[in-house]
């Protein structure tokens, strides 16, 4: 959606690691600035460093490439909080659009039932920071950068901006859209790679702590119970969602636990 903004100009980013689909092509048409990243082995921190560092603007807003803003004071919306002196870092809301996806990711607190955030996001600004949708003021980023964060570098750079007295703000109300359709084995990775994340963040959840999750699950039934009677869980991954995300972050924790212990 085009975008009214009165503070200045917007300048449009996109990071291609390899796209083949004409993407590419689609963006530059379109007068984005395209830049290749080619780093191997592809980590998300470095490659969101490597974006940052190409743009120009004392206001950073960073959004995944399925978010679409669902009005057209999306940034102004994120960035005037920085630029009014009242915040480093802010938050945007998402909420599930009109595409198809998987049920549960529609239904946020569900999707996030798990426990392996709660303590951390306690201590460090009580928001649970995502880059699908937020904006950074620069100089809070050059503080730290991402670390060399393998996945969850929205996660790192939260532990090392609060430590820093960076001040986080979640905006009130959706602002974008934000769907995924995953498949069960995609369901799987995802929760993996959340997993591999917390343990970058210095975060460990234990087997006990997903077992305990997976019991504590029982205050979703009401509502998967009505979702199975209205045909609405329509994959394996749907339908044994509460069982499979615990398991799958702690086998990503304890991986990248040990590989990180290894040097």
């Amino acid at each position: 959606m085009s975008q009214r903004f009165d503070r200045g100009e917007i300048e449009v980013i996109a990071i291609d690691s390899g796209s083949t689909d004409g993407t590419v092509e689609f963006l530059r048409g379109a007068g984005v600035r395209v830049i290749g990243y080619s780093e191997r082995p592809f980590r998300f921190g470095p490659a969101r460093d490597f974006a940052f560092r190409a743009s120009r603007g004392r206001v950073i807003v960073t959004q995944s490439q399925d978010v679409i803003p669902m009005t057209d004071r999306y940034v102004d919306d994120l960035v005037s909080p920085i630029l009014e002196g009242d915040a480093d870092i802010v938050q945007g809301n998402t909420g599930p659009g009109d595409q198809p996806h998987f049920y549960w990711h529609a239904k946020r607190s569900a999707f996030y039932f798990t426990s392996e955030g709660t303590r951390f996001t306690e201590e460090f600004g009580g928001i649970a920071l995502s880059f699908e949708c937020i904006a950074i003021e620069r100089s809070a980023w050059k503080e730290s950068g991402f670390a060399n964060a393998l996945v969850c570098e929205d996660k790192v750079f939260q532990r090392l901006a609060v430590t820093r007295g960076r001040k986080i703000i979640r905006l009130a109300g959706a602002i974008a859209t934000h769907d995924h359709a995953y498949s069960t084995r995609g369901l799987i990775a995802r929760c993996v790679q959340e997993g591999r994340g917390w343990a970058e963040a210095e975060v460990t959840y234990t087997l006990r702590q997903a077992a305990w999750d997976s019991i504590r699950a029982v205050r979703w039934f009401d509502r998967w119970f009505h979702a199975l009677i209205r045909l609405r869980l329509r994959s394996f991954g749907e339908l044994f969602f509460f069982q499979i995300r615990p398991i799958a972050v702690w086998s990503g924790n304890r991986s990248q636990r040990r590989r990180r212990a290894e040097g």
